[in-house]
């Protein structure tokens, strides 16, 4: 199954910036029973026979990952709206591949369970390269004789193949340049309501607190079932939750906060599992609202407003 050498017809290199090493080694040291992981995020350029895989960036694994001491499971939802949201913001973007832990439990390689997984995703056919890189902590260092906090393994897998490839320590390098977007949310509770950034806009206008204010007070009444969470890294939120529509069905849907310059902006879209039933949600891809209540408010008319169309059909 696994293979340790040059990839037949293929140099591989990969490059991972410092500020995303750190940041999966700091997410080790806040899960040192369980599991944990995530997605990694970056360039890949593939000429001839040589690939260079860039690792720039990482998304969390989601407020509902589910973890274990041998299991780990990733919110899928979750990440893809952060990557549409990376993916309007950097449009070269792509999902590389993933990383977890196994340091935990003392397996030092893939399990069979995470093959399987990560050759379903690099054989299906929204998977947009022909190959999968995985990254996986294996050890936590304990002597002041080792550089770096974990011990890690790189793995790769090719569309169409059915080897794993362990690629050599000497093919991959740490680099200082910086992370795109390193990602970490928790739940908002009144300790992560104080670390929220009380950042003045343009004199007279209101604060990112005030608006966040502004935002909760409206939700928590009109959308009980919408929760906000809060990233430490990029210090922004986002809500996430279900609306009710006219039909007394329901969709789930995300509002992504991004603030540029000191001044919030959010974006909105709906959860991948309900894409397809709706045209509107492609006119909100590329908008932006000063507020996330206006963003919902609109969004949720809209819905209702092509629901009402289909019932009248």
């Amino acid at each position: 199954m696994f293979k340790r050498k040059k990839i037949e017809g293929l140099q591989v290199k990969i490059s991972i910036c410092k500020d995303a090493l750190e940041a999966i080694f700091d997410e080790c040291d806040r899960n040192s029973v369980d599991e944990t992981g995530g997605r990694i995020v970056g360039y890949y350029r593939q000429r001839d026979n040589k690939l260079n895989i860039e690792a720039r960036g990482l998304i969390s694994p989601g407020p509902n990952a589910r973890r274990s001491p041998t299991s780990f499971f990733q919110d899928g939802e979750y990440q893809e709206a952060i990557f549409r949201k990376m993916e309007a913001e950097h449009p070269e973007i792509e999902h590389l591949g993933n990383w977890h832990t196994h340091h935990v439990n003392g397996l030092n390689t893939l399990s069979s369970g995470d093959i399987n997984t990560y050759k379903r995703v690099v054989n299906h056919e929204k998977h947009n390269t022909d190959f999968f890189y995985a990254l996986l902590v294996v050890a936590k260092n304990r002597t002041f004789y080792n550089r770096e906090r974990y011990s890690v393994k790189h793995f790769l897998l090719k569309r169409g193949e059915s080897l794993v490839y362990e690629i050599p320590g000497s093919q991959v390098k740490i680099t200082k340049e910086r992370g795109i977007f390193i990602d970490e949310v928790k739940a908002i509770d009144e300790t992560a309501e104080k670390e929220f950034v009380s950042t003045s806009l343009i004199p007279g206008e209101p604060t990112i607190n005030q608006i966040r204010a502004r935002d909760k007070e409206f939700i928590s009444e009109m959308y009980p079932e919408l929760r906000p969470f809060f990233s430490k890294q990029t210090k922004s939120l986002y809500w996430r939750g279900k609306i009710n529509l006219i039909d007394n069905s329901s969709v789930e849907i995300f509002v992504l906060e991004s603030i540029n310059e000191g001044k919030p902006s959010y974006s909105i879209t709906l959860a991948a599992s309900s894409r397809h039933l709706f045209q509107c949600h492609r006119l909100y891809l590329k908008r932006n609202f000063d507020s996330a209540w206006k963003a919902i408010y609109l969004f949720e008319r809209d819905l209702n407003q092509e629901m009402l169309e289909k019932i009248k059909k």
